[in-house]
């Protein structure tokens, strides 16, 4: 399962209260096609999870996977970053063996 670090969860939980209205607002990640043998991961700010979607929460903080992206997402950890002008940079790396 998809692992959130602590800075992921306070940067989602933020985005998450930016979507106003939005009581089960969350990170939506999603694969676009895939080319040569790779997954294409896209992710969103979702006012909630679509149907078949995956739902990671940890600490309020909301992850939707949608089923083609939750295979390729199971075993990485999810961290993020300030990226300047109020923007978060998100990263995936393998979790520890």
């Amino acid at each position: 399962m998809l692992v959130l670090t602590s800075n992921a969860v306070s940067a989602i939980r933020q985005l998450s209260q930016e979507t106003a209205g939005a009581e089960h607002a969350g990170l939506r990640i999603s694969s676009a096609a895939d080319t040569n043998g790779t997954t294409d991961l896209m992710a969103s700010i979702s006012s909630g999870p679509e149907p078949h979607d995956e739902v990671v929460e940890i600490e309020g903080a909301r992850v939707y996977l949608s089923p083609q992206a939750a295979p390729a997402l199971e075993d990485m950890v999810l961290d993020a970053e300030p990226a300047g002008h109020g923007e978060v940079r998100f990263e995936l790396m393998p979790q520890p063996s």
